[in-house]
C-alpha cells in the first residue's frame, strides 16, 4: 500500500514538472522582450560561419556600418506584449533607418576609395575589401539569374521597381483576400505600387469581389483581370459573394494577357508580377503575340519591362503543390512551362515558407460586428479564428525583396533551379549558377505573423 501511494506521489510530481516546463517554454516563445531570440538568430543564422572574418565589423571611420548587428537587433524592438501585435510605424521607421545606414556605409566606401593615395597599406586595402564584401548583398551585380542584355541599365536590389501585379485565384482559400489586403497595406507604406490584379480563376462575381475589396481600402481605381475564355479555374465560394455584395467603384473587368500588355507596355519602369495561385495567365502572357499595345511578343515584353516573378508554389515534401497541380494537366502544364522558361528573374516562394505563420485572428474581436469585408469574407468561409498565411506571407517576402529589405527582415534568397514534373511535384537544387531562387526565412512564423498582423489591424483601425 506505502509502495502505491509513494509511486502515485513520484508519478503526480513528474507531471507537475512536465507541466512547468511547458509554460515556461511557452511563455518564453510568446514574450515581448526578444533579444535573447533575436541574438542566437543573428549569431547562428545572420552571418555566415564562412564569412565572419570577411564581415567583421568595419573600422571606426564606417561609424554607420559599425552598428549594422545593433540595429538588426533594434528592429526587433516594437513588440506590443498588451494586443501580441507589432508597432508597425515603429517597424517602418526602422527599416527605413536600416537602409538609410547602409547607404551610408556604402557611400562612405565609395568616397574612400575614390579619394586614396597610390601609397596606401596593405591593411588599408585588405580594410577596404572587407567592407566591399559587407555591401555585397545591397549591390551585387550578379543578383539576376538570367542573362541581362542592358549593359548600361542599373539591375542592383536598391534600384528595384516597386509597381506590381497581382495574379491570385480566390479558390477555396480566404488567405488571398487577406494577401491583397496586406498588398494594400504596404501599398498604403509605399513599399509596392498595385498597378492591377489578375485572377486565375473563373467566378462571375470574383472580380466583383476583388473590387470591393479595393474600394473599401482606397484603391477602387485598380483594375481588375479574369479570364473568360476557358483557360482559368473554374470555382466557387460562398465568401467572394458575400465580398460582391458590398460597395464598388467599378464592374468592368479585363482579360488578364490585356491587362497584363497594357500595363507592361505603358509602364516606365519595370514591374514585378507575384502569383498567389495558378500560373496559367502568366503562360498565356508569355506565348502572347504583338497587339495593339506592343508590337513585342510577350516573352520580349517580359524581357523588357517585368522585373521579378514571386511564385507562390513548390514544397520539400515531394508532393504535388497546389498551385502548380489542382484540377489536373492545364494547371500542371503551367507551372512546368513558367518555371523552365521565364525570361526573367523568378523567386519562388514555397508553401514550406509559411506553414507556420498565422493572420486575421483579431479579427473576430477587433471587428466584433463585422463590418469590415476582410472580416466578412473570413466568417463566409468557415475562417473567422485567422487563415494559415501561405499567401499571405508571399506578399509580405516579395515586397521586402522589392525593397531590398531582406536582411533587415531576416529572409534570404539561395540560387538554384526549380524542377517541376509532370505531377506538379517540385525539387530544389541549390546552384549559384540556377536561373531561380528560393526564400528562406531565418525566424519562426510567430515573429513575422506579428508584423503582418500589426499591418492588418492598423488598415482595420483606419488613419489614427
Amino acid at each position: 500500500m506505502k509502495d502505491s501511494t509513494l509511486f502515485r506521489l513520484l508519478l503526480a510530481a513528474a507531471a507537475a514538472l512536465c507541466l512547468f516546463a511547458v509554460i515556461y517554454l511557452h511563455t518564453f516563445s510568446q514574450s515581448g522582450d526578444n533579444s535573447e531570440r533575436v541574438s542566437f538568430v543573428v549569431e547562428h543564422f545572420y552571418e555566415p560561419e564562412d564569412a565572419k572574418q570577411d564581415t567583421a565589423v568595419p573600422s571606426q571611420e564606417d561609424s554607420a556600418a559599425e552598428d549594422f548587428a545593433a540595429d538588426i537587433n533594434d528592429i526587433d524592438d516594437g513588440f506590443d506584449l498588451a494586443d501580441g501585435l507589432y508597432d508597425t510605424d515603429l517597424y517602418l521607421d526602422k527599416i527605413k533607418d536600416f537602409q538609410a545606414k547602409v547607404e551610408s556605409a556604402a557611400r562612405q566606401q565609395q568616397e574612400r576609395a575614390e579619394n586614396s593615395s597610390a601609397d596606401e597599406t596593405e591593411d588599408d586595402n585588405n580594410d577596404r575589401d572587407n567592407i566591399n564584401d559587407h555591401n555585397d548583398i545591397y549591390d551585387n551585380d550578379d543578383y539576376y539569374a538570367y542573362e541581362d542584355s542592358s549593359d548600361d541599365e542599373d539591375n542592383s536590389a536598391s534600384s528595384r521597381a516597386k509597381a506590381v501585379i497581382i495574379d491570385t485565384d480566390f479558390a477555396s482559400d480566404s488567405d488571398d483576400v487577406v494577401a491583397v489586403r496586406l498588398a494594400m497595406c504596404l501599398q498604403d507604406a509605399e513599399m509596392l505600387d498595385i498597378r492591377g490584379i489578375a485572377l486565375s480563376t473563373t467566378y462571375s462575381r470574383s472580380p466583383l469581389a476583388v473590387h470591393s475589396l479595393c474600394y473599401q481600402d482606397g484603391y477602387g481605381s485598380i483594375p481588375v483581370a479574369m479570364d473568360t475564355s476557358g483557360n482559368g479555374v473554374q470555382v466557387h465560394t460562398e465568401y467572394v459573394d458575400v465580398m460582391s455584395e458590398m460597395a464598388r467603384s467599378r464592374s468592368d473587368y479585363d482579360q488578364p494577357v490585356q491587362m497584363y500588355r497594357r500595363i507592361l507596355s505603358e509602364s516606365d519602369t519595370k514591374v514585378n508580377i507575384i502569383t498567389l495561385g495558378f500560373l496559367q495567365n502568366i503562360q498565356v502572357l508569355m506565348n502572347s503575340k504583338p497587339d495593339q499595345y506592343s508590337p513585342l511578343t510577350g516573352r520580349e515584353l517580359i524581357s523588357e519591362k517585368v522585373d521579378t516573378l514571386y511564385i507562390t508554389g513548390g514544397n520539400s515534401t515531394g508532393k504535388p503543390s497546389f498551385n502548380f497541380y489542382w484540377t489536373g494537366e492545364k494547371v500542371i502544364n503551367a507551372a512546368r512551362d513558367v518555371s523552365k522558361e521565364f525570361p526573367a528573374r523568378v523567386v519562388f516562394l514555397q508553401s514550406d515558407l509559411g506553414d507556420d505563420t498565422f493572420c486575421g485572428q483579431f479579427y473576430q474581436t477587433k471587428d466584433s460586428n463585422h463590418r469590415d469585408i476582410v472580416t466578412k469574407a473570413l466568417y463566409a468561409n468557415d475562417q473567422y479564428g485567422g487563415v494559415v498565411a501561405w499567401d499571405v506571407f508571399s506578399i509580405w517576402c516579395a515586397a521586402q525583396d522589392i525593397n531590398n529589405n531582406l536582411d533587415a527582415s531576416f529572409l534570404e534568397l539561395e540560387p538554384g533551379n526549380q524542377y517541376v514534373s509532370h505531377t506538379g511535384a517540385t525539387q530544389w537544387t541549390a546552384d549559384s549558377n540556377g536561373r531561380h531562387y528560393k526564400m528562406y526565412k531565418r525566424m519562426q512564423g510567430s515573429y513575422y505573423s506579428q508584423i503582418m498582423n500589426g499591418l492588418l489591424l492598423k488598415k482595420l483601425n483606419g488613419p489614427s
